[in-house]
């Protein structure tokens, strides 16, 4: 193989691919055709098979055993130059992920809008609230650090000067005094519908402010702007499950959350361009918490300690319940579409601090 021009770790490679049964119906080992560095992180490794009849799916469905014989985390796996080459991207091992990383008011150079929420074995994890992340989904059993997750999302978007409404149904337990003089606050759904109605209100007039200047998003109107500038609008809800739960809900009750579902559900289709988002976390997220029409809009799901079922629901995929350990907390899985991943120790954050 090396005389052939081969990687000199391919037999390494292949042989331990074959010690876990990686092989094709007639018992044959995907080749390794190259190991590259990545030219803008050196952290990251390049590994491109011949594919040997294994599809991509193949390649996920057998993800924790690959990592585990070429001692890798797997970030992306997709075919190459056609369907007979596959590209796997990797870095090193999430093992070697402190098991916490203190926030201590850290300061990066990032762009607007750009939220820091921890650290994966290539770098920072970094989310774009301007694009992909507009909205966010944050799910976890109890104990994974979701809500400290959340208020370190919240926190930097208090620092990008965003306006806050949270909904707090816990007597106003985890957010009330962190939260007062930051955002306003809701502890029930008679006081949420009008908060959210106000949010929905203010995004169709900006929708149609923007179409009438011939803006695309809040974006284009900013920058044209040196004055009068708009801000950006976060709605958050701690646990889900205490507003869109409709298990023995009188009649009165399933009526007002129907209603807070299409607020909702209106905020994550078209609160993007005017700047307006939405933040769901909870530990229960399935059809019977959060209708398909929401869901099917919040496109940035983060899932911590998990079992597969909400692994598979949050995620499409088992691999929070594989991939994080039940005695880290902070420890989350951010899914980046179709096939790709990206495991992080999220900051530890002292709200008291803050």
């Amino acid at each position: 193989c090396w005389a052939w021009g081969g990687p000199r770790q391919a037999r390494r490679v292949e042989e331990n691919l074959a010690r876990i049964g990686f092989t094709n119906a007639n018992g044959e080992v995907p080749e390794l055709l190259s190991l590259t560095r990545d030219q803008t992180n050196p952290r990251i490794q390049v590994y491109e098979f011949e594919t040997c009849g294994l599809s991509v799916s193949a390649w996920l469905d057998c993800a924790e055993k690959i990592q585990s014989a070429l001692n890798i985390n797997i970030v992306d796996v997709q075919y190459s130059q056609d369907n007979q080459h596959i590209k796997l991207t990797a870095a090193p091992p999430v093992s070697n992920l402190p098991k916490e990383i203190l926030w201590k008011n850290r300061r990066f150079p990032l762009e607007p809008y750009t939220i820091a929420v921890g650290v994966s074995t290539v770098g920072p994890v970094l989310l774009d609230m301007r694009n992909q992340h507009a909205h966010m989904l944050i799910a976890g059993t109890t104990g994974s650090g979701k809500t400290a997750l959340l208020k370190l999302i919240l926190y930097q978007c208090i620092c990008w000067h965003m306006v806050l409404y949270v909904a707090d149904f816990k007597h106003r337990v985890s957010f009330g005094k962190w939260g007062e003089g930051r955002c306003s606050l809701c502890g029930s759904l008679e006081e949420l519908i009008p908060m959210l109605e106000e949010i929905v209100e203010t995004m169709n007039q900006r929708m149609e402010m923007l179409r009438e200047a011939g803006f695309e998003d809040i974006e284009e109107y900013n920058k044209a702007h040196a004055t009068g500038r708009l801000r950006h609008i976060v709605w958050a809800c701690d646990e889900a499950i205490d507003i869109f739960d409709k298990t023995g809900a009188s009649k009165a009750r399933k009526t007002q959350i129907e209603q807070v579902e299409s607020l909702v559900s209106q905020i994550a289709r078209k609160g993007r361009a005017a700047g307006c988002h939405a933040l769901l976390a909870g530990q229960r997220l399935d059809a019977a918490t959060i209708a398909p029409h929401v869901r099917s809009n919040i496109l940035c799901r983060i899932c911590g300690r998990a079992d597969e079922i909400l692994s598979n629901i949050v995620l499409d995929n088992r691999i929070a319940a594989d991939m994080v350990p039940s005695d880290v907390p902070g420890r989350f899985v951010l899914s980046n579409g179709a096939n790709s991943y990206t495991v992080f120790q999220s900051y530890k954050f002292d709200e008291r601090r803050q």
